[in-house]
């Protein structure tokens, strides 16, 4: 039954989870986008170390196959990937992983120009993944946005109740007609794209 019951929650939230950040040492905001690409049939570690000082940044896991995409501090890192057929949730299991290899340079992730945060897709789809393995970039743009505030009916607590000295009620509201502004009002916000 409870077999059944644990089936029943995983199809309903999207199945067994396959990708996940197993931490984040950094003590940086993780902002930057990594992107893997991988063949389907093994489980995969990648571990970000710093290139100067050799230290691990941040680690995580996925699943070969599958949308995987990670945010990472800034900083130039090396990638180790690790890779094997059983991962427990918290490693390779006794056995292992069956492979493991440095990814062949550092790769930066930083803010480039204004409102550019650059980062990385790995592809290492192909038979022999240390040798097939590359790299391009990923940025993402940030704009800043001016949204106009659309004009609606003012709501304002109802003044003869507060003149007769009724208490105060914040449900009861009077719509009235009230001069509106000069000038339309503006909210900033921020839109993310990938450019």
């Amino acid at each position: 039954m409870k077999a059944v019951l644990l089936a029943l929650l995983m199809f309903a939230a999207g199945g067994p989870a396959t990708a996940e950040l197993l931490w984040n040492r950094s003590g940086l905001p993780a902002t930057f986008p990594l992107q893997v690409q991988s063949d389907p049939g093994l489980h995969w570690r990648v571990t970000l170390r710093d290139a100067d000082t050799e230290e691990p940044a941040l680690a995580a896991h996925f699943e070969g196959g599958a949308f995987f995409r990670v945010l990472v501090p800034p900083g130039t890192y090396v990638l180790h990937f690790e890779a094997g057929p059983h991962w427990t949730g918290e490693g390779f299991g006794p056995d292992g992983p069956s492979r493991s290899f440095d990814f062949d340079r550092p790769l930066t992730f930083e803010v480039r120009g204004v409102g550019r945060k650059a980062g990385h897709i790995v592809d290492l789809r192909g038979e022999d993944e240390m040798a097939a393995a590359s790299a391009r970039r990923q940025v993402i743009c940030q704009d800043r946005r001016l949204d106009r505030v659309p004009d609606g009916p003012i709501l304002l607590a109802d003044r003869e109740d507060m003149r007769e000295g009724r208490p105060f009620d914040p449900f009861r509201f009077v719509e009235r007609e009230v001069e509106r502004p000069l000038f339309p009002r503006f909210r900033a916000d921020v839109a993310a794209r990938y450019c």
